[in-house]
């Protein structure tokens, strides 16, 4: 039996586009991927700014951006030259890591701040668990200071051990917290109770590096939390720059490989709508296919 061209072609079209549009219409459960939409996810930072790329590689970066940098595992030489490169023309750099991968980077720029891994909990001064710690934050932007509460999950705490490394922000458990030496997720004789750095920032070249000791701080669940200020802290540093997120440094699955391939062929945030734009495809070339097959019937 002789098969039609064109049906052979609507017939491998259909299962590409309706692959796709699968795919895009599926959540990511990596977690801190843009793509993720469940509470360990990043997909409510797309809706901070309509200027947000995501990213992978040593891309190049528009000046006065801001450059998201989640880091769940160690990362390569290259990338040390590459931020440093960043934040010498005047960009901000937020990096967002809790097991010390970022500790080698901060001696390369001679700064002597480190991540703490070891977790830290608080149980005055926090939501409704003394494993989400409440942090005071003032940052003075124009000469005016704004205050914040924002609320971690967990957080690791940053140790600056040389004063000659001066930090222009930083954001301080109170003073009830406690580092969690033994891990039991409760206060233990011994422990010792303080105000801790969570989260501090750097004057870098021209740029303003910032160092947050918590992957969890701007994910889905805490993002929109109520009784905390993350998402007026995330919008303040985004200040309408165009805003970037590197993918690098997470476990990625599948599905976000896909997704960020889809989106660099078709620069589309189809995160945050979840528009099946593999059906518009679908039906914009079937429709072509019919007008070519009449016109050549018609001819």
């Amino acid at each position: 039996m002789k098969i039609d061209r064109e049906a052979l072609l609507i017939i491998v079209l259909s299962i590409l586009t309706t692959s796709i549009s699968i795919v895009m219409n599926m959540s990511s459960t990596t977690p801190y991927s843009p793509y993720n939409t469940y509470d360990d996810g990043y997909s409510e930072l797309l809706s901070i700014t309509d200027r947000v790329t995501v990213i992978r590689g040593l891309k190049s970066i528009e000046n006065n951006s801001v450059v998201f940098l989640p880091i769940a595992r160690g990362m390569d030489r290259a990338r040390y030259e590459w931020i440093k490169d960043i934040l010498n023309r005047g960009n901000t750099v937020v990096i967002l890591n809790e097991a010390g991968y970022i500790n080698e980077f901060m001696e390369f720029i001679g700064i002597r701040a480190r991540i703490e891994k070891t977790k830290v909990l608080d149980e005055v001064h926090k939501l409704d668990s003394r494993v989400y710690p409440l942090i005071t934050l003032e940052i003075n932007i124009n000469n005016s200071v704004h205050m914040y509460r924002v609320a971690m999950y967990s957080p690791s705490h940053i140790v600056i051990s040389d004063v000659s490394s001066a930090f222009s922000t930083r954001g301080t458990t109170s003073v009830y917290a406690y580092a969690d030496i033994d891990g039991n997720n409760y206060y233990s004789l011994g422990e010792e109770m303080g105000m801790y750095i969570t989260i501090c920032s750097f004057k870098v070249g021209k740029g303003e590096l910032w160092l947050i000791s918590d992957l969890d701080l701007f994910s889905n669940k805490l993002i929109n939390i109520e009784n905390a200020n993350n998402r007026k802290f995330l919008e303040t540093l985004v200040e309408f720059r165009r805003m970037y997120i590197v993918i690098d440094y997470l476990e990625l699955s599948p599905i976000d490989i896909i997704k960020y391939s889809y989106n660099v062929i078709v620069p589309l945030n189809l995160t945050k709508d979840h528009i099946s734009i593999g059906l518009s495809i679908y039906i914009l070339l079937l429709s072509i296919l019919v007008v070519m097959r009449y016109a050549e019937r018609r001819g």
